[in-house]
């Protein structure tokens, strides 16, 4: 197995031209046997991170190995991004936001700042309520959770954000009916962010953020 240092030496432009000459025009030769070798996934930090622009795909990892001549690739970190008025956070909320921890490694919750809109509680209230029942939420190793504000699109937002999905709840025909438009616009805007949509559970289905202000509105309860 190369060491760190040779395999720099072997990436470097001007030495060992034929390895050199096949990560430029080859973007890595992902897999491909240079004589007897093979391109591996798993090239330390500290060495990718010397290479220029030019020579690194995005979050993935090539290292050179002489032996097995198996393809290996690390798996990239998933981050998505939840986004929502969250006036107030409700369980509806807070289902979505557990389950979509089965396919993501970091979710940014984005508490959405615009002026069209006169919530109930501003943005540092909505953040404190958020962080108060998202803590339990993430208990997993590898796992992370942020919160924030934007006040720009959504697909804007997520990039922002280094996020490759847009995580939405759908309660009813409804919800999807609006949510497929809003898929196909960002689509547009930006194609290397997919949406992915969440049914939700049939025990927050019929929770809404409106409702749940009026009924408190009105003295009513609406405690868990």
């Amino acid at each position: 197995m190369l060491i760190a240092a040779e395999l720099k030496a072997f990436f470097s432009a001007g030495r060992n031209n034929r390895f050199a000459s096949n990560w430029r025009n080859t973007e890595g030769c992902l897999g491909t046997r240079l004589r007897g070798h093979r391109l591996f996934a798993g090239m330390t930090h500290e060495i990718y991170s010397e290479f220029n622009d030019s020579q690194k795909t995005q979050h993935i990892n090539y290292a050179l190995s002489s032996g097995s001549g198996r393809f290996i690739q690390q798996p990239m970190a998933l981050t998505g991004f939840y986004p929502g008025s969250f006036d107030p956070v409700h369980l509806g909320h807070l289902d979505i936001i557990e389950r979509a921890f089965h396919f993501v490694d970091a979710l940014v919750i984005g508490v959405g700042v615009h002026d069209g809109k006169k919530p109930l509680f501003d943005a540092d209230e909505r953040i404190a309520l958020l962080k108060g029942n998202v803590a339990d939420l993430v208990e997993k190793p590898g796992k992370s959770v942020s919160i924030v504000t934007f006040d720009n699109l959504t697909v804007d937002a997520a990039r922002d954000h280094g996020a490759r999905i847009i995580i939405r709840g759908l309660r009813d025909g409804t919800d999807y009916n609006y949510e497929s438009k809003m898929d196909g616009m960002n689509g547009k805007m930006a194609p290397g962010i997919e949406t992915v949509f969440l049914s939700a559970s049939p025990e927050t289905c019929h929770i809404a953020a409106n409702l749940v202000r009026q009924i408190a509105s009105m003295g009513g309860d609406v405690s868990p």
